[in-house]
């Protein structure tokens, strides 16, 4: 009897830690506006010029360098498919363009293998993009 009770007793932990420890490690969508645009505002902070965070390779090299997000893509549609390979797919000029420039970015997530297309916003062609709504594509 003391057996039994002992090997549910560790049956139930092995289970509570598999379902504690082994969760979902998605992004949630909201998050990912949130984080986005604090990293956009801790470059501008940081930078003694403004203008390198709202070019497409230098958000591309501070993603890199500060978060798990990667900024692979701008265009004017919003982006519905998941890349095949987490690599920029800027072309020639589009990389030293401006974010403000487009009105969707698609941003990977490295950590949790996820992409998002997200709408973004500038007060002006020269400020800082701001990100809106964000939806992961599959």
């Amino acid at each position: 009897m003391k057996k039994k009770l002992l090997i549910i007793g560790i049956c139930g932990f092995v289970i509570l830690g598999l379902t504690t420890g082994c969760g979902s490690s998605n992004v949630k969508e909201k998050d990912v506006t949130k984080e986005l645009n604090d990293l956009v505002n801790q470059c501008v902070g940081e930078k003694s010029e403004s203008t390198q965070c709202k070019f497409n390779d230098d958000l591309q090299k501070y993603f890199e360098t500060y978060s798990d997000y990667r900024l692979l893509h701008a265009s004017e549609k919003e982006f519905t498919g998941k890349p095949k390979e987490a690599k920029s797919l800027f072309t020639y000029g589009q990389s030293t363009d401006m974010l403000c420039n487009y009105k969707y970015a698609l941003i990977y997530n490295e950590k949790t293998k996820q992409a998002f297309s997200i709408e973004v916003s500038c007060e002006t062609k020269e400020s800082a993009p701001t990100f809106k709504t964000t939806v992961e594509v599959k």
